[in-house]
């Protein structure tokens, strides 16, 4: 989207708004939340939103100021609200930032083994999934009818994706030798 066009300014305030308000109702009640990813997307938008809104605020007030000392004939003052006008002005118009970009180094520490690998192929990982496992079309979504009760699993194909896993594990063709 250009950033001249009607829908750019109609809708950036529209998302800083609305950043800031998913920000506040989901961090403020339990402030953990800020850590998660859909929270590092809202903050600097929502951050950005406050900070321009600053900025318009501080400069209405500085502008204000400025045409009561003019009134007053006293023009140092109003040189220096004056001043304050345009700094704050620069500040919440200026748009001529680099993008920003998500940072990614945390997946880095997520992704690092913690401990001492064991077993017979230590850091071996093997992944089993079948859709069949689960009958995820119940009909009825309530928690009384989740789709990992045991009325809602299928343990054929649940014990199939366990021996199938296990012979992966250890390369073997049997259940006996692995």
């Amino acid at each position: 989207m250009k950033k001249n066009s009607i829908l750019y300014k109609l809708f950036s305030p529209i998302i800083g708004i609305a950043a800031s308000l998913w920000f506040i109702l989901r961090v403020i009640p339990k402030p953990s939340r800020a850590t998660y990813p859909c929270m590092r997307v809202a903050y600097p938008l929502a951050s950005a939103f406050v900070v321009y809104l600053l900025g318009l605020a501080t400069s209405a007030f500085a502008m204000g100021r400025m045409k009561m000392y003019w009134k007053q004939s006293r023009y140092w003052a109003m040189a220096g609200f004056f001043v304050i006008a345009l700094v704050a002005r620069f500040y919440s118009f200026q748009a001529d930032q680099s993008p920003v970009y998500a940072n990614s180094s945390y997946l880095d520490i997520a992704n690092t083994p913690i401990g001492i690998a064991r077993g017979i192929f230590p850091g071996r990982v093997v992944w089993s999934r079948n859709p069949d496992a689960t009958n995820e079309n119940r009909g009825n979504s309530s928690w009384g009818d989740a789709y990992y009760l045991p009325k809602n699993t299928n343990m054929e194909v649940v014990n199939g994706m366990v021996q199938n896993s296990i012979l992966n594990l250890t390369g073997k063709s049997s259940v006996r030798e692995a």
